[in-house]
């Protein structure tokens, strides 16, 4: 706190509390620029202020929505697909233009996931519909596969439902 009492004149009170609530927020769980704009409006913050303190956080990289996408995708992709990631995306007020960027940059689901993320996915696959052999399966259970697959938000469950099935341990 003592540096941004340097950096900023005591005119602007406001604007020292209004980075130091962000910044205490910010400590704990990372906000994007949206959920930081509206949190200030609700702690009834001037629009200048709020302006001014989220362009000052934003310089110093403590507001980042890029790096924000980012780690979502690095934390749920394998477990979930991309339009569950995209909703989780909006969901924290994320840029669209990122959420879009980096989405593109995500190619198919398949030659995305890592080889201990397909082996996690097809033991709870194996799990949770009773089956070991995946040359095997019947038209029911890979209806059931694939609509558990689509509801998880992967957008390509029949592709990754036949690479699954070939896929060795």
């Amino acid at each position: 706190m003592q540096g941004l009492k340097k950096n900023f004149s005591d005119n602007n009170k406001s604007l020292q509390q209004a980075i130091g609530y962000c910044l205490g927020i910010l400590a704990k769980k990372d906000y994007s620029r949206l959920e930081i704009v509206q949190k200030l409006q609700t702690r009834g913050f001037a629009q200048s202020i709020i302006y001014e303190a989220v362009q000052y956080l934003e310089t110093k990289n403590f507001i980042n929505d890029e790096r924000i996408a980012n780690n979502l995708v690095e934390y749920y992709y394998g477990q979930k697909g991309k339009n569950w990631i995209k909703q989780k995306m909006h969901q924290r007020m994320l840029n669209p233009q990122i959420v879009e960027q980096i989405l593109q940059d995500l190619k198919s689901e398949v030659n995305y996931l890592s080889v201990e993320q397909i082996r996690s996915l097809k033991k709870i696959l194996e799990k949770k519909f009773n089956f070991t052999d995946w040359q095997e399966l019947d038209y029911q259970t890979k209806t059931k596969i694939f609509q558990f697959l689509l509801r998880r938000g992967f957008t390509q469950p029949l592709a990754l439902l036949n690479y699954l099935s070939n896929f060795d341990n």
